[in-house]
């Protein structure tokens, strides 16, 4: 029993001794395994940081030319990568067009459109993809691009049906100067086809963080010679930035900045230019340091490209600034949202030539009207204008020269322009006022208030001019109206009218002395000195009587009344009620108010009546 009793304590003593050196050697062995393992890890981490970024390389630009068919080729000076966590640094790309092959790739983007892409680097950190390359998505916590460079040209030859075939993409340039409306058209959409196009193809965007530094863009037509838009110098952040095809891309305004060092586009159906320079945007300010708007045609070609009596425009803006703005709000709402808009030094030219003979009869809305169609809600408490000058020239049939009528200078301020159906509960008045010098010599100053909200698009006009020599007035109407003032000079003139889209009734007090005028035939009469007289100025110089001062028993106030034409614009119903009320007060016209505002009640809309002249039986 004894022995037994040793023996199974024995037993017990080896079989645990036996299980503690097989615990210990399996534990070597699972060691040896993990260090293996580990050891196995570090070498591959160790070769994808020797070998691996340049197979990527080597895959990233064997797959753009596979999956273009070699319409494209990819450059790579350098590439980086990490692990832990997934980052990715590119350095000295190049994504270019090879012209030598023509046959399609069958992405659309890549097809309509021949691009060429540089930047000198690149940083994606801690990204996410799901087919990254010409894939369907890319998440990213923070994109740097650093001096991207991106020229888009319209390829005119692209042919989707004969995407399978050869196909020659170039098309010689000409001058803007000698090319018609519908090229300068055509080479305008090519960027708005790019935009979409765009949006059709690339992957939807989830970015934590975007940073643009020094960045180029160009889009070319493929027509004209010079781009339709070029951007130099951006440098953007934005934060929280997505992109999906067919939305909007909405975007945080934690850490917003936008700088620009100049940009332009082509617009109003590619036959103006409007620019930028020193751009600077922040979640609360808006500000740029120069504006330009100009028309890029001859200022006669106008009206055959544009239409009956058009505008040609040089416009330029020193300073523009946006202050209080809600970026996060704007983006809730979708609306524009400024407590004040500032533009100071600006300068206008605008030429007309009238000599057009040409029916236009589209609608020209007055401003209530032009507001309540602003596409998307306004919200602007205060727009001012300082320091503004405006040259308007006028070309006569009969002038050899155009007539100039000076502003200068301009100080505008616009109080509650909106369209927003709440703010305009509250207040529907937009109210204008004016302060300016009639040909930079006589004080003007004007108030307009429009009922935004009102149907008949109503409005009040009230204002006055100081007094001036009416010979001031010369080197605008007598190369327009063949009228030139000899000598006189207008005491008094205050008006006020209300309009809206039917007609415009009001009155003018309106004091002058020893007026005389001569009508002259033609142009070259105002130039010369000693004029020849013809029939209707043989008479020589009208001496127009004084009116009565306001003071006088008999003093009678002149009325301003015009028929609004709906295929005439706002300023020229101004100048012809103005116009009407100068009649009145000669002796021409002479009407009374109250006969007038019971007539412009039942006026009919009706175009311009000097466009639709009876032709004389013969």
């Amino acid at each position: 029993m004894v022995i037994n009793k040793i023996g199974d304590e024995h037993h017990k003593e080896v079989q645990k001794w036996l299980n503690l050196y097989m615990g210990k050697k399996i534990l070597k062995i699972v060691g040896w395994v993990l260090v293996g393992i580990l050891t196995l890890f570090i070498i591959s981490l160790l070769y994808l940081k020797i070998a691996g970024p340049a197979y990527v390389k080597k895959q990233m630009i064997e797959r753009v030319e596979d999956r273009t068919n070699g319409r494209y080729s990819l450059a790579i000076d350098s590439l980086d990568f990490k692990i832990f966590p997934i980052s990715l640094h590119l350095g000295g790309v190049k994504l270019k067009r090879n012209y030598e092959i023509r046959q399609y790739s069958g992405n659309p983007l890549l097809d309509k459109f021949n691009i060429d892409l540089r930047f000198r680097s690149l940083y994606v950190d801690r990204f996410k993809v799901r087919r990254f390359l010409f894939g369907n998505h890319l998440k990213v916590d923070e994109f740097r691009w650093i001096e991207p460079s991106l020229v888009v040209r319209k390829n005119r030859n692209y042919d989707p049906s004969r995407a399978t075939q050869e196909q020659i993409d170039t098309v010689s340039v000409v001058a803007r100067d000698s090319i018609q409306a519908d090229t300068l058209l055509a080479d305008g959409e090519a960027r708005t086809e790019f935009v979409e196009t765009s949006r059709q193809v690339l992957p939807s965007l989830d970015l934590k963080r975007l940073e643009i530094q020094n960045a180029y863009f160009a889009i070319y037509g493929g027509i004209v010679e010079e781009p339709v838009q070029e951007v130099k110098g951006l440098r953007l952040n934005l934060n929280e930035v997505k992109f999906k095809e067919d939305d909007d891309i909405p975007f945080g305004v934690e850490g917003l900045s936008i700088e620009l060092d100049s940009a332009f586009t082509i617009v109003s159906n590619s036959t103006a230019k409007l620019g930028v320079a020193g751009l600077d945007i922040t979640p609360q300010n808006y500000h740029l340091d120069s504006v330009y708007y100009h028309n890029t045609v001859n200022r006669y070609r106008m009206n055959r490209l544009k239409g009956f009596r058009a505008n040609w425009v040089d416009l330029r803006v020193k300073n523009l600034d946006l202050n209080g703005l809600d970026y996060a709000q704007m983006i809730a709402d979708s609306a524009v949202l400024v407590n004040k808009i500032e533009i100071q030094e600006v300068y206008v030219n605008l030429f007309k030539d009238k000599s057009e003979k040409r029916i236009n009869l589209a609608h020209q809305a007055l401003p209530p009207e032009l507001v309540r169609n602003i596409p998307v809600p306004v919200d602007v408490d205060t727009l001012l204008i300082r320091n503004a000058t405006l040259h308007l020239d006028a070309q006569a049939p009969s002038a050899k020269a155009p007539g100039r009528l000076i502003l200068d200078p301009i100080n505008v301020q616009i109080t509650n322009l909106t369209n927003l159906p709440s703010r305009l509960t509250e207040d529907p008045m937009m109210v204008l006022q004016l302060d300016t010098r009639l040909m930079g010599v006589a004080p003007l100053n004007a108030r307009y208030q429009f009922k935004i909200d009102d149907p008949a698009d109503t409005f009040t006009v009230s204002g006055s001019l100081a007094p001036m020599d009416a010979k001031v007035m010369n080197p605008f109407i007598g190369s327009q109206f063949f009228i030139e003032f000899k000598s006189g000079y207008f005491d008094t003139v205050e008006f006020t009218f209300t309009g809206n889209n039917q007609a415009n009734v009001g009155e003018m007090d309106l004091e002058y002395r020893k007026l005389a005028f001569r009508k002259l035939q033609n142009y070259q009469q105002f130039l010369d000195k000693s004029p020849k007289m013809g029939f209707v100025s043989a008479a020589g110089t009208f001496v127009v009587p004084s009116n009565r001062s306001k003071s006088d028993k008999h003093y009678k106030k002149s009325v301003i009344y015009y028929e609004k034409e709906y295929n005439r614009d706002f300023i020229h119903g101004t100048v012809m009620s103005v116009l009407s009320g100068f009649a009145n007060s000669l002796g021409v016209l002479r009407k009374d108010l109250g006969k007038m505002q019971e007539q412009a009640k039942n006026v009919e809309k009706k175009p311009s009546k000097k466009l639709f002249k009876k032709k004389k039986k013969n």
